[in-house]
């Protein structure tokens, strides 16, 4: 179960990127004084779902796939970036974390539905904390 769900997950589960993707893009925009409507905002995030799966194993991209995505959809100027460049290298180890956290828990829920998860022995393993 493992050999299949985190790889997929490695690949397309980018649920933190996307999550700071969606995130720097609204920030950049109250910055720079853009009001986004709602279908402009939910028309960001779905690009932004598909684009966050870009960076899948190539350490610093994300920075690149933002920049690529703001100036393909043309909403948010492609100079703001700027703005977060200081603290990009900071976000980027969070939203890592997310990422890894969204793996292991689709693999705990697809264990779980095939039934390979003794329950007991997880809970037991969770409350023991790390080693």
């Amino acid at each position: 179960m493992v050999g299949l769900v985190l790889p997929t997950g490695y690949a397309f589960n980018h649920d933190g990127t996307c999550l700071y993707f969606a995130a720097a893009s609204l920030f950049l925009a109250q910055a720079v004084g853009l009001e986004l409507s709602l279908g402009q905002q939910l028309g960001l995030l779905g690009i932004l779902l598909v684009t966050s799966k870009g960076g899948a194993g190539v350490a610093g991209s994300a920075i690149v796939v933002l920049v690529s995505t703001l100036a393909a959809t043309g909403t948010i100027p492609v100079a703001a970036v700027g703005i977060i460049l200081g603290v990009h290298r900071l976000m980027s180890s969070g939203f890592v974390a997310v990422n890894i956290l969204g793996n292991a828990l689709a693999t705990i829920v697809i264990a779980s539905w095939e039934g390979a998860v003794d329950r007991k022995l997880l809970i037991e393993r969770l409350e023991l904390g790390p080693a």
